[in-house]
């Protein structure tokens, strides 16, 4: 069976956060050994890395580190179609709670929730990897957002079963394999969840690498 792993990246901050530079998340990535490396990037992006300066943990990191080493890449997010038209809903719908006075406040809490996050990143990379973590995301996004706002909850989980659908793919397609996925660690939780539910992964956490870089 397949041996799957996901790793939480962090976009801009691995430019500036020395707990979690783009070495630091490459030695990751190399603790995992992986045969395929699933990216946060759609195949127009893998194509031309320039379009990827919103998350440079690929162009500059994990991209050149699998080319190097002859790792397949597979890429997870959709067409930039898909995701212009995905944006545009979630902007119409925040605009409509932001407008709404019964839900207007909920949305400033909620904002306030959000930003609470960012506190964890200067403490150490396991903390923003580990188990504990995925919990405090999952309450925060599953059990708040998705509950208080809905139309947005609905978008949330429409955009994380488009990674879904190309990762249980890839993990059919290669029953022997080590697959690696890197993701937003926003998404990282719900990612697990699903895999540990599959009867033909042998999944592991992240966490169990942490003591090892």
């Amino acid at each position: 069976m397949a041996n799957v792993v996901v790793i939480g990246t962090a976009y801009q901050w691995h430019l500036y956060s020395p707990m979690y530079s783009l070495e630091i998340l490459v030695d990751l990535v190399k603790k995992t050994n992986p045969d395929i490396i699933c990216v946060e990037f759609s195949p127009e992006q893998l194509e031309n890395t320039a379009a990827g300066d919103a998350k440079p943990e690929y162009p500059r990191a994990i991209i050149p580190f699998a080319r190097k080493q002859g790792i397949t890449i597979v890429p997870l997010q959709p067409d930039p179609l898909f995701w212009i038209e995905q944006e545009n809903k979630v902007k119409e719908e925040i605009i409509r709670i932001e407008s709404a006075p019964d839900l207007s406040e909920k949305w400033e809490f909620w904002k306030e929730l959000r930003s609470s996050m960012g506190e964890v990143y200067s403490r150490s990379l396991f903390d923003f990897q580990c188990q504990a973590y995925d919990t405090w995301i999952e309450i925060i996004w599953d059990k708040f957002y998705s509950k208080m706002f809905p139309g947005l909850g609905k978008l949330w989980e429409q955009w994380n079963n488009r990674f879904w659908k190309v990762i249980e793919k890839t993990v059919n397609e290669n029953p022997q394999k080590r697959i690696t996925i890197t993701v937003g660690n926003k998404h990282k939780y719900w990612l697990n969840n699903k895999l540990q539910s599959m009867k033909s992964v042998e999944f592991e956490h992240i966490q169990k690498y942490l003591n090892c870089l």
